[in-house]
């Protein structure tokens, strides 16, 4: 707290079809819970509005950087939401210790490595460096999206799905007409 005011920090998740571009859900957290924890319910929100926009596309496979990289995420993505993983793992200075551990989590763990380190998923992991970081630079950068004056997670998050709106907007108009803003269409 200084001078009687005090900041409020929140995080953004969005996730994003890595072939169209097209945000899928934009979630806003507040800044103290980690990303491993969340990346679960933005799956489950991307799922339940594809599914509730009435289309045939599901969520198949998560790609996301190290920090969404952690073991009860792993076993959960894989074996209770059936996705396959992509999620890169922090370099470790010693070798993973299994004996404590459960066998299930063990392969869901092997199999995310065997996953990213594949063709495919150096492959995803470009993409997903390429489109989903552009995206997200254009929510919170170039749409100020990066701060705010608001009070209240809610809020926070109306705002910030308004800015992905905007964001699936500029994509549509840019498919159909060739321009992603109103003023390069005149």
């Amino acid at each position: 707290m200084k001078d009687g005011r005090f900041h409020l920090k929140y995080k953004a998740e969005n996730a994003v079809d890595l072939e169209t571009e097209v945000i899928v859900a934009a979630e806003v957290y507040h800044g103290n819970v980690g990303d491993t924890s969340t990346i679960e319910d933005t799956v489950t929100t991307a799922q339940t509005h594809l599914r509730e926009a009435g289309t045939e596309c599901e969520v198949k496979e998560v790609v996301a950087d190290k920090g969404y990289h952690g073991e009860e995420t792993l076993d959960s993505l894989q074996n209770e939401s059936g996705v396959r993983t992509y999620i890169l793992e922090s370099d470790r200075k010693t070798n993973r210790t299994w004996t404590d551990k459960n066998a299930r989590r063990e392969s869901s763990y092997r199999r995310n490595r065997r996953n990213t380190l594949g063709a495919r998923g150096r492959r995803l992991q470009r993409l997903r460096s390429e489109r989903v970081e552009r995206s997200f630079a254009h929510l919170c950068d170039t749409g100020g999206g990066r701060r705010t004056w608001l009070r209240g997670l809610e809020k926070v998050h109306k705002r910030y799905m308004t800015a992905a709106m905007a964001h699936n907007l500029g994509r549509i108009m840019r498919s159909l007409i060739g321009a992603g803003k109103p003023r390069c269409a005149a």
